[in-house]
């Protein structure tokens, strides 16, 4: 899972990779780790990785993830890449690991506010 992480760059990028690893039951899903380790170790591992993940973004100052995040749009040319951060309920993981979910809230707020107030150079996307 590290290797898999570390080539992830951004703390926004690697939350939204991980929470797209649950399928709509709730549970993760990675064919290369379940193969390797099995199912369940492999689900416990992206749900550790998922919550480490949730508590680094609650740890970081706003305009260090607003320059993650800024990257992160540049680098996806696909237009839903803005509309990630939107449903920001999907991201948190079932284990909040003493974080909280209204400040992780606020957080996707400020984040969405900035995109909006200040849209990404589109030199940068090109």
């Amino acid at each position: 899972m590290g290797r898999t992480l570390a080539a992830i760059p951004g703390r926004v990028a690697r939350l939204l990779y991980l929470a797209g690893l649950r399928n709509s039951a709730g549970q993760y899903e990675h064919w290369g780790l379940a193969r390797i380790y099995g199912e369940l170790p492999a689900q416990k591992a992206i749900a550790k990785a998922h919550t480490e993940a949730f508590l680094t973004v609650l740890r970081t100052p706003v305009a260090k993830l607003a320059m993650d995040y800024q990257d992160f749009l540049a680098g996806n040319q696909h237009e839903d890449a803005a509309n990630l951060l939107k449903n920001a309920v999907e991201l948190v993981p079932q284990n909040l690991g003493g974080g909280g979910s209204k400040h992780f809230n606020l957080i996707v707020g400020v984040l969405c506010s900035l995109e909006k107030t200040h849209p990404r150079d589109k030199r940068r996307a090109a």
